[in-house]
C-alpha cells in the first residue's frame, strides 16, 4: 500500500494462512507486530531493504525524507524507527534527536556510511548505528536484539 512517499508493508493473519502456515497465523494473532519505521531517501534501497525486512512479526512503514517520517510519527507509534543518516532536509540524526527529545525510550537504528565513534549514546540510550553498507543479517540481528529488549519492558 502506497500513501504519498509512504509505503506500508506488512503481512496479514490471512497472507499466513494463504502461505498454508496456521501456525504463523495463530502467532501472528497472539503478539502484536513490531512496528518498523524505515528512512531512506534512495528510492532502489528503501524498496529492497524495506522487502528485506519483512518478517511475520514486523509491520513496516518506508519513508524517504526526515519530514516524511516526522509525519508518520505523528500518526502513529513505531517501536523502531531505522534511518538513513545522510537525507535531504532533516539529517537522520536530527531525525534521532527530534524523536528521541519527545519519546527518550524510542528504539533508533542509524544507517551510516561512516563509523559512529563517538557521541551516539548523547542521541539517545536507546540509538544504535549501522555501518552500510551492511548485510541484512546483521541488521536482522540487531533488531532481533531490541526486540528482545522490547519483550523485556
Amino acid at each position: 500500500m502506497t500513501a504519498g512517499n509512504v509505503s506500508v508493508l506488512s503481512y496479514s493473519s490471512a497472507h499466513a494462512a494463504a502461505v498454508g502456515s496456521a501456525d504463523i497465523s495463530q502467532k501472528k494473532e497472539d503478539m502484536a507486530a513490531i512496528g518498523i519505521l524505515y528512512v531512506e531517501d534512495n528510492d532502489d534501497l528503501r524498496e529492497s531493504i524495506a522487502m528485506m525486512l519483512e518478517a511475520d512479526d514486523r509491520d513496516i512503514t518506508s519513508c524517504a525524507t526526515g519530514e516524511e517520517a516526522l509525519a508518520a510519527l505523528q500518526r502513529r507509534d513505531y517501536d523502531i524507527l531505522i534511518t538513513d543518516v545522510s537525507l535531504p532536509g532533516i539529517s537522520g540524526t536530527d531525525l534521532a534527536k527530534r524523536v528521541t527529545a519527545d519519546k527518550p525510550d524510542q528504539w533508533v537504528v542509524l544507517c551510516s556510511g561512516y563509523q559512529f565513534d563517538h557521541g551516539l549514546k548523547t542521541l539517545g540510550k536507546n540509538v544504535r548505528a549501522i555501518l552500510k553498507p551492511f548485510e541484512i543479517e546483521d541488521m536482522d540481528n540487531m533488531l532481533a536484539e531490541i526486540i528482545g529488549s522490547l519483550a523485556r519492558n
